[in-house]
């Protein structure tokens, strides 16, 4: 024998509405989920020009986004190793599937990261940009 719901059916609707109001729209949910990503997040665009970076990568690198949105990634890398990582960059142009990692060395924090570098395309497959993962 079945329960009797201790709710009635206008209750439940109040409080499912209640609930869809307080719902995030899609783009603050995805922010939100990046920006609590376990892993240090570097976005760029298609010129390689930070656009996001989250809070683990700021605490990991010891950066502020301040510092580092709107410069280019190029930048955070050591005279020596910039070519490789242009390299790879350009490589994720044409190739956007691939995947790089490599060992970076932080001098002024005096450590290394392992770095993975992935292109990030549109739904047309067009390269926009590329992400770091530390």
């Amino acid at each position: 024998m079945l329960k009797k719901p201790r709710t009635s059916l206008k209750m439940n609707i109040k409080v499912m509405k209640a609930g869809f109001a307080r719902k995030m729209d899609k783009n603050a949910l995805f922010e939100s989920v990046l920006e609590q990503l376990p892993i240090g997040l570097v976005i760029t665009d298609e010129n390689g020009d930070v656009v996001f970076i989250n809070k683990t990568a700021e605490k990991v690198r010891k950066v502020t986004r301040a510092n580092l949105l709107g410069n280019n990634v190029l930048d955070c890398h050591q005279d020596q190793t910039k070519h490789n990582v242009k390299r790879a960059m350009d490589h994720l142009k044409t190739h956007p599937d691939a995947n790089y990692k490599r060992m970076v060395e932080d001098t002024v924090n005096n450590c290394y990261f392992i770095n993975t570098y992935s292109g990030i395309v549109d739904i047309n497959n067009q390269y926009q940009g590329m992400m770091v993962l530390t």
